[in-house]
């Protein structure tokens, strides 16, 4: 089950570089931008181990983008402000922590590295859970991802 928790930890880190560093690396014209976003969730179900866990709140992220032609540096921060999560057996959380992302593309593809650290407060007796990841890959011209988990640490108290 643990290798299924850092394996979801892992696509959150890696899921919003790749589409756009190969977007990004497409275009030819210089390009430096940064954006701030808030990102709904409100109404969003998880499943994990037979509970479903529903979101509500707002992320917040920056995204910053610098480079020219197929060389780009991207730079995505993630943050769970505000996030207030509800089980089916009607325990609550607060949502916490942060992933950061950073990656590199070229005309052969990109590189990248991600971090997590993201938990679950709970409320009353509800126990504490904490997902660390440290995960680094690549991107490959094709299209193929590469992702290996550098560590990884599931707790709860």
């Amino acid at each position: 089950m643990k290798n299924k928790i850092l394996l979801v930890g892992a696509l959150l880190c890696a899921a919003p570089v790749v589409p756009l560093s190969f977007a990004q690396a497409q275009q030819s014209a210089p390009r430096d931008f940064k954006a701030n976003v808030r990102v709904p969730v409100d109404g969003t179900s998880v499943v994990y181990n037979g509970k479903t866990f529903t979101l509500s709140g707002d992320l917040h992220g920056v995204l910053q983008v610098k480079g020219s032609g197929a060389n780009t540096f991207i730079k995505g921060h993630l943050n769970a402000q505000g996030i207030s999560v509800s089980s089916s057996d009607g325990t609550s959380y607060r949502g916490v922590g942060a992933v950061n992302v950073q990656a590199r593309t070229d005309a052969d593809g990109a590189t990248f590295k991600g971090e997590a650290n993201i938990g679950l407060i709970g409320k009353g007796q509800a126990p504490n859970t904490r997902l660390k990841l440290r995960l680094s890959g690549s991107v490959d011209a094709q299209g193929q991802v590469t992702i290996s988990v550098l560590d990884g640490t599931l707790s709860s108290k």
